[in-house]
């Protein structure tokens, strides 16, 4: 349910843009306050086609750029240590997807 509360909205322009505005709405028959809600209006539909989107395309570039640095990560890795040796310098060799889901604070974002 949307609330029609009507809401008093006051901006600064500057004085040229507001007499060329005023003229504007005087020469289409509307007042200013039609006009303006008019423009919200036609702003906030064409956002809100374009926001999705914007938010797939960089939820895709996410995915590749985590690829990416998995890639950069995994070739710049040396060979799985021997049993003998430490348990951090084990995890120094771990693949990137393996460090990360080892991670306490990252891995919980999985």
């Amino acid at each position: 349910m949307r609330d029609n509360t009507k809401t008093l909205v006051n901006f600064r322009t500057t004085e040229t843009s507001l007499t060329a505005f005023d003229d504007a709405c005087v020469l289409s028959g509307k007042t200013r306050t039609q006009v303006l809600i008019e423009l919200m209006r036609d702003f906030t539909n064409k956002c809100a086609s374009i926001i999705p989107a914007q938010i797939a395309e960089d939820q895709r570039s996410g995915k590749a750029l985590r690829a990416a640095v998995e890639r950069a990560y995994d070739d710049l890795r040396v060979p799985q240590p021997k049993s003998s040796e430490s348990t951090l310098r084990s995890r120094q060799r771990l693949k990137f997807t393996e460090f990360i889901a080892d991670d306490p604070v990252v891995g919980k974002r999985r």
